[in-house]
């Protein structure tokens, strides 16, 4: 398993981000954001880690 290092303050501007997303119910600019970071560390990472957790899509 990879490890990614990421600051804690870009880690914390995300979350503030995803709240504003959330309570602005701006759900396609989320989906958008995902799709991009999948682009970043590839679809394999993405699936990896979704399939090891919960799968909230269905």
């Amino acid at each position: 398993m990879d490890v990614l290092m990421v600051p804690r303050a870009e880690v914390r501007q995300v979350l503030v981000d995803l709240e504003t997303f959330l309570d602005l119910g701006l759900w396609g600019y989320l989906y958008q954001a995902m799709a991009e970071l999948e682009e970043i560390l590839g679809e394999d990472a993405i699936s990896s880690k979704k399939n090891e957790n919960h799968d909230f899509s269905t």
